[in-house]
């Protein structure tokens, strides 16, 4: 994560997981919980990802929201 911050979830518990690092499998980091007032950073970038696709050439764009995901 940017300079070593924690990545953000909608609550701050840890995955019961490994995931691979340089240093092979290592348990998933605690995430911190993110603040109400961070939506519109979160939405934003999801805008600005699809307009940079669009700009590449994609024909469309799909939000995948399964298994957790902040969305």
């Amino acid at each position: 994560q940017p300079e070593g911050n924690a990545p953000v979830a909608p609550s701050a518990i840890a995955a019961d997981v490994k995931t691979f690092t340089a240093n092979g499998f290592e348990p998933t980091s605690e995430p911190r919980a993110l603040r109400t007032e961070e939506m519109p950073r979160v939405v934003a970038d999801y805008v600005h990802a699809a307009e940079m696709a669009k700009k590449a050439g994609f024909d469309g764009v799909e939000v995948h929201g399964a298994n957790g995901y902040l969305l």
